[in-house]
């Protein structure tokens, strides 16, 4: 994800949003910034019907249940658009053609879960010092 990070502006630029999002976030008394982006994410755009999230613990999934009954009105899905507008870079190409192109692609697995042994590590360091020359 670092890659992305960088391409978007660095450390500073995302502590800057994550700033924002909780100034947003306390504003509306939203617990937390994540039940403010995925709330955003559900309402932002008609097209997106859900979301595909992760929990290192089922305590996390009533944070999810909340931000899927949050409606966040026309003036603060603006406001959370434009905080990323203003603090983020854009980051050029399409998503799909990021994950599988260029250094991003380079260091892509599709099974992270099976790197089991040194060969798998083996891999990735080949991977990633074969996509150093971006």
């Amino acid at each position: 994800y670092m890659l992305i990070v960088d391409e978007c502006g660095g450390w500073d630029a995302l502590q800057n949003l994550l700033r924002r999002l909780r100034e947003i976030a306390d504003r509306l008394r939203v617990a937390t910034i994540t039940e403010l982006v995925l709330a955003w994410c559900l309402s932002a755009s008609p097209a997106v019907a859900s979301a595909i999230v992760g929990a290192r613990n089922s305590a996390r999934t009533s944070s999810f249940l909340q931000a899927a009954k949050l409606k966040l009105d026309q003036a603060a899905l603006s406001e959370i658009s434009m905080a990323a507008t203003e603090l983020l870079r854009p980051v050029p190409g399409e998503m799909y053609e990021l994950e599988r192109e260029g250094k991003h692609g380079a260091i892509m697995r599709y099974n992270l879960q099976c790197m089991v042994d040194e060969a798998h590590l083996q891999e990735l360091i080949e991977r990633t010092d074969s996509s150093n020359n971006w």
